[in-house]
């Protein structure tokens, strides 16, 4: 499958996204992750991933807000 021209925002909770992330430009994405494996996170920051980490809340909704908040300024163009 080709490549996607779209921005990705990844909530994560204990895996890598490598999968997902072919479908997706090298520079075309953000993880958000919450895991809580002790594993991922070192994983995901070792393996050159663009991540950040936040607390586990239980809902992937609170990480989608708190991101567009943060971001808004620098919100990726619509596909």
């Amino acid at each position: 499958m080709a490549q996607s021209d779209a921005f990705f925002l990844i909530h994560n909770y204990n895996t890598v996204p490598d999968q997902l992330l072919s479908y997706c430009r090298p520079d075309n994405y953000a993880i958000v992750d919450c895991s809580d494996d002790g594993a991922t996170p070192q994983m995901l920051q070792y393996g050159g991933y663009r991540v950040s980490f936040v607390p586990n809340t239980g809902h992937n909704i609170t990480t989608y807000f708190a991101w567009f908040a943060a971001h808004y300024d620098a919100l990726p163009p619509p596909c």
